[in-house]
């Protein structure tokens, strides 16, 4: 199989996989379809190849710099396209 024009190539996936190459997450800009929240991937789920996006509240700190949840997520599950995809806050 070919390797994608534009693709990055992460690893040699083993014979059990389906592709010969796993390209990097298509950087898009995304809201959740049943609330509008925009969903912006942290942590592990920037590299992470992932299909489904999840609406989950959105994480801040407090004054003591403790992680506190801002609420907002709705827990809609959705996948935006046929290939893999991180959200992003923006383009560029």
């Amino acid at each position: 199989m070919k390797k994608l024009p534009n693709s990055i190539e992460l690893s040699k996936p083993s014979d059990s996989w389906k592709f010969d190459y796993i390209i990097a997450p298509l950087r898009v800009v995304i809201q959740c379809p049943q609330c509008g929240k925009q969903h912006i991937d942290e942590g592990e789920w920037v590299t992470r190849v992932h299909h489904v996006h999840k609406c989950v509240d959105s994480i801040g700190r407090n004054a003591l710099g403790e992680q506190v949840s801002l609420g907002g997520g709705c827990g809609f599950e959705w996948q935006p396209a046929l290939i893999p995809t991180v959200g992003v806050e923006k383009l560029g």
